[in-house]
């Protein structure tokens, strides 16, 4: 109990990983936290044989606040694994096979589901200077691990990013290697795996993050706080052995200890930065309201608020589409207003929180939604490449190019590919049986579709 009670207060008071908790833009963190913790919770408790009755009960709940955790954010996509580790140190400890049972494999198999939707889903093309490009190079992967073990510990960083090895941290690096030290003597020496366990388990709670290349926030470390309090909460029950007055007297000096850091400079310095944030943004949110809606698809320029923190920081410009409850508003931030914007615009000016309504134009564009060109023109089966299913690439042009954009071949949308200059799709072997293939483009977001073209497929 008393190793619990120190594992709650890392995670509940220790400063540096509260950001979830002081930003109301972070209520997805909190929710997925939330349902993680109950789905461990239920998965544990449908593994008890003292409440076998309600084991597929309890198997269905942890099943649903997995799923509950994923729709609200992608941090918990790898708790299956962390599940299974679960069950690996439990065979250890017991000396028996583990446990893949019905429900282990269910949440691996919606896991999988849920990664195929993250890595077909999305934009095609992200920039490399965009805060979430991602890089899954081995080198980038250990290089931001180091980087968040050293942003946990760090109490001089008054920022919510990563910007520089703190020296400061350094005593709470050695700390952790030390528990990995540790953890490894136990599993050998011991066959306890409880603490490496939870050391890995901080890892894969965070490795969701790990390939953002150009940020690493204060923001994800959220979860795996409960990881790092299990850690020494472990670690103290490990240390002190039989001796529980010993437990009492370390709790009775580190709780206070965690709760004085929150007072140091750094930290102070964190919450009064971020709380004048959070004040910046409820202001913005008041002037965005008082806006008149921009009409459907509009262009919104936004200048003065393409460097640091803002309302309109994320996505960029998400807010926007939010409080105007439109998704087809395209929010784009700018040092200057152009000089001949695409209609329908608006133009707005932000500066120290506040939003100013400068300029707009109503007027929709009257630009022809149409194909200009379909590659190949002509299907000769004789001589055209196909793949090696028999499939066949093509390639087709439009007046407009977006990422809403989706190819229809013979009345069936495609998963469509979308380039820079053209967009292109896959079309199955068993529709150049057909005759023709006809074919028309479709703009999923404004529901406009272009004319259809008829390609001619020829088979002698």
């Amino acid at each position: 109990m008393y190793s619990a009670i120190l594992s709650a207060a890392i995670f509940g008071i220790y400063p540096t990983s509260l950001m979830a908790v002081s930003w109301i833009s972070a209520t997805a963190d909190l929710l997925c936290c939330l349902f993680s913790l109950l789905c461990i919770l239920f998965y544990l408790k449908s593994q008890d044989k003292n409440l076998n009755h309600y084991s597929v009960f309890y198997s269905i709940l942890a099943l649903l606040f997995y799923y509950l955790s994923l729709r609200s954010k992608e941090m918990s996509l790898l708790l299956p694994i962390i599940l299974i580790l679960y069950e690996l140190g439990k065979a250890v400890v017991i000396k028996r096979k583990i446990n893949f049972n019905w429900c282990l494999g269910l949440h691996f198999l919606l896991m999988i589901v849920f990664s195929w939707f993250l890595f077909t889903g999305g934009l095609k093309e992200i920039p490399l200077d965009n805060p979430y490009y991602q890089d899954f190079h081995i080198s980038v992967l250990i290089r931001n691990t180091i980087r968040y073990l050293f942003l946990y510990f760090d109490l001089t960083n008054s920022g919510f990013t990563f910007y520089s090895y703190s020296v400061s941290s350094i005593i709470g690096v050695l700390l952790f290697i030390y528990l990995f030290i540790l953890s490894c003597y136990l599993l050998l020496k011991k066959r306890n795996p409880a603490l490496l366990i939870s050391l890995i388990c901080i890892g894969i709670s965070i490795s969701v993050v790990l390939p953002m290349v150009n940020m690493q926030h204060r923001l994800y470390l959220y979860i795996p706080s409960i990881f790092i309090g299990f850690s020494v909460g472990f670690s103290l029950e490990l240390l002190s052995g039989k001796k529980r007055n010993l437990i009492w007297e370390a709790l009775v000096i580190l709780i206070p200890l965690i709760y004085i850091v929150s007072f140091s400079p750094g930290m102070v310095n964190y919450r009064l930065s971020w709380l004048g944030n959070c004040q910046k943004d409820a202001f913005s949110i008041k002037q965005i309201l008082k806006i008149d809606k921009p009409v459907r698809g509009s262009n919104v320029y936004i200048k003065g608020a393409s460097s640091g923190y803002n309302i309109f920081f994320y996505g960029p410009g998400n807010s926007l589409r939010l409080l105007f409850d439109d998704p087809s508003l395209k929010p784009i931030l700018v040092e200057d207003f152009p000089e001949v914007p695409e209609s329908p615009y608006l133009f707005l000016e932000y500066s120290d929180g506040e939003v100013k309504d400068l300029q707009r134009n109503n007027t929709i564009s009257k630009e022809k939604f149409e194909i200009i060109s379909v590659y190949p023109s002509l299907i000769n089966k004789n001589t055209v490449k196909l793949n090696a299913d028999n499939s066949l690439n093509i390639g087709v042009t439009s007046s407009i190019i977006n990422e809403n954009l989706e190819i229809y071949v013979n009345g069936q949308a495609m998963k469509t590919t979308i380039g820079k200059e053209f967009i292109s799709t896959v079309v199955p072997k068993e529709e150049l049986e057909k005759p023709f293939l006809i074919i028309y483009v479709k703009d999923k977001l404004k529901g406009i579709k272009t004319d259809e073209v008829k390609i001619m497929i020829i088979s002698y």
